[in-house]
């Protein structure tokens, strides 16, 4: 696990590519019992790969076998009635197991696009019955955290669990700050439990108070990384790796949400606070969103407002209000939107990605538009 954040860091992709697979075989070949927080970390990443779209993971026997390493180290369920998260480690890795069963779901719905069935209603009856299980469990998750809030909002705030730098003046702790992160995971795992099933791009335009959520909370966020920036060399995380944080929302929002006024807040704060996140990248991020938007609008407003950047006047400071007449979503041709949106790092040290997106054109048929992009 070392080695493949090293390289990630490094920006060598294919070599933590490599070295992640490996680990994850490793780990299906040893006993049960192994180290807790391994198995924690090679889920976080599987669930990243999956989530960043590098590549589809029904063509990846060495990625899919983290659900054996799961089925190998069983855990104690966190999400019973009346149980409350032990700390963030407890909640995220909770978070995590529900995200990659997310991730498998949405391989099987591509799957029925993709493959002739022997017996395509019992496959649909089966998606339905994983799409309200996971629902249920998402709603457990949820309930969980409610119960454990009264013991985060106790906890007292040291210097050294202040968030964004020990020297911080921002009014929040490290405990807090990633309780709010794994909110904005859990309200994008909403999100994409209630489009598992849906086959038009247009089921987005229902979830515009989601994709608000995510960005109201990444203000938040926003607020407590500029007073810790305000003092001299507290915050540096330009070349940092962490696990997760707050990419993949945001880049989700950007991609997804039918709002242009949402997306460019998503996009900017992106790339207002670029860091690492394992296989992410947040200016490579923005710069994948932003392509996306102008590819589906130009034709709408004629590219002007994607070729002038179109976010200029956002103040991040402020938490998102919708204008009048953009609590409706873009009337946009559907045939506009992409379905899927996959990025493949390139060996140029991390730096350039090339970007395949997909999209149903209003005739019914297919249409792959591919470009290039860096993190300028």
């Amino acid at each position: 696990m070392l080695f493949t954040f090293l390289e990630y860091s490094r920006g060598k992709y294919e070599i933590a590519e490599t070295h992640l697979k490996n680990g994850i075989r490793l780990l299906g070949e040893g006993a049960p019992g192994i180290e807790k927080s391994i198995v924690r970390s090679f889920v976080a990443l599987v669930t990243q790969r999956s989530l960043f779209g590098t590549q589809p993971d029904d063509e990846d026997d060495d990625v899919n076998n983290i659900d054996f390493v799961l089925l190998l180290n069983p855990r104690k369920d966190v999400l019973l009635p009346g149980a409350v998260f032990a700390g963030p480690e407890d909640a995220k890795y909770a978070l995590d197991i529900i995200l990659r069963r997310i991730a498998r779901a949405e391989q099987l719905v591509q799957r029925t696009r993709t493959h002739r069935l022997l017996n395509p209603q019992q496959y649909h009856f089966n998606l339905e019955k994983e799409q309200a299980e996971l629902s249920d469990l998402l709603s457990s998750w949820h309930s969980t955290y409610l119960r454990t809030l009264p013991k985060i909002r106790t906890s007292p705030t040291t210097p050294d669990s202040l968030a964004f730098g020990t020297h911080s003046a921002a009014p929040i702790s490290r405990e807090t700050l990633s309780y709010t992160l794994l909110l904005l995971h859990h309200t994008l795992s909403l999100i994409k439990v209630s489009a598992l099933l849906s086959p038009s791009e247009s089921i987005y335009r229902t979830q515009t108070p989601l994709f608000l959520h995510i960005v109201s909370h990444a203000a938040a966020l926003y607020a407590a990384y500029r007073l810790a920036a305000a003092v001299p060399n507290n915050v540096n995380l330009h070349e940092s790796v962490s696990e997760s944080g707050f990419i993949a929302p945001l880049y989700y929002t950007g991609l997804k949400c039918r709002v242009g006024h949402v997306r460019r807040y998503a996009c900017k704060y992106l790339r207002e606070i670029p860091h690492k996140e394992g296989v992410w990248d947040s200016v490579l991020a923005a710069n994948v969103v932003k392509s996306v938007m102008c590819l589906e609008e130009e034709q709408d407003k004629g590219g002007e407002e994607c070729k002038l950047g179109g976010d200029e006047t956002i103040d991040l400071s402020k938490v998102p209000v919708l204008k009048k007449g953009e609590e409706k979503p873009s009337a946009l041709d559907v045939g506009k939107w992409f379905r899927s949106v996959r990025v493949e790092m390139l060996r140029e040290e991390g730096t350039r990605a090339r970007v395949v997106c997909e999209r149903v054109r209003s005739d019914g048929g297919i249409e792959l538009v591919e470009f290039m992009v860096d993190n300028k």
